[in-house]
């Protein structure tokens, strides 16, 4: 597989693996944005973000902890991950008593999150932008009441990313390199490849021979004299 892109992911490295010229992989950002389809994190009061990423058909929550000392975030991809953190556990004691259905900081919101919610409505994307990955990404910038206050920390808005670069959300986690490249080019070829096969126009001249005419079949062949049509004199 080639890959047209303007930025390096972690999977580029199994190009030395071999190159199959005949599929490319045009790998071109764009984003949009996405309302009135978002529930999981209504009355999130913590520096969660929660992203869904779409690869290859399959999609993967991911929870993204900012953490001020290191000016970093930290992805993760499971709830056993995230609950064996010290942000998790510190959680617990927050003042607020109550709790969203959705909120990654209670053990009720973090598996309705991870394991108990219904993401295939989302499948949709894939299919209708024609892309192998995608990612509908938190883009709040304000948490708790405030951000009900601010167009940035919309409650109902998300992005929605094409072909973004899985690096920096450590998704090697879920694909290591090789998987990855080998999974993305099956997609294209295979799904994506199947719902974008070209017709192949055919010109008058094959169309004619395909029908079973030739280049007399319209004409008088050499030699041979043209019935004479009766005129008035001969009746």
């Amino acid at each position: 597989m080639l890959i047209s892109s303007r930025f390096h992911d972690y999977y580029d490295s199994a190009i030395g693996m071999g190159i199959d010229k005949t599929c490319v992989y045009d790998r071109k950002t764009s984003s949009t944005k996405e309302r009135g389809t978002y529930h999981w994190f209504h009355g999130q009061r913590t520096k969660a973000r929660q992203h869904l990423i779409g690869f290859c058909g399959k999609l993967y929550p991911v929870v993204e902890i900012e953490y001020k000392e290191s000016c970093a975030s930290e992805y993760y991809y499971n709830r056993k991950d995230l609950e064996a953190t010290d942000w998790a556990k510190n959680q617990s004691k927050n003042k607020y008593k109550y709790f969203g259905d959705f909120d990654v900081d209670n053990d009720k919101g973090r598996k309705n999150f991870f394991e108990n919610t219904d993401y295939s409505k989302f499948e949709k994307y894939f299919s209708d932008n024609k892309c192998p990955v995608f990612i509908l990404e938190d883009v709040r910038k304000r948490w708790g009441w405030s951000a009900r206050k601010h167009s940035e920390g919309d409650l109902n808005y998300h992005r929605l990313v094409l072909n973004p670069q899985l690096k920096p959300i450590k998704f090697m986690r879920i694909k290591d390199p090789y998987t990855a490249f080998q999974d993305i080019f099956m997609y294209i070829s295979g799904v994506i490849g199947n719902t974008e096969k070209d017709t192949v126009g055919i010109d008058d001249k094959h169309m004619l021979k395909q029908k079973g005419f030739d280049k007399w079949s319209f004409k008088t062949m050499p030699g041979t004299k043209k019935p004479r049509r009766r005129g008035k004199k001969d009746k």
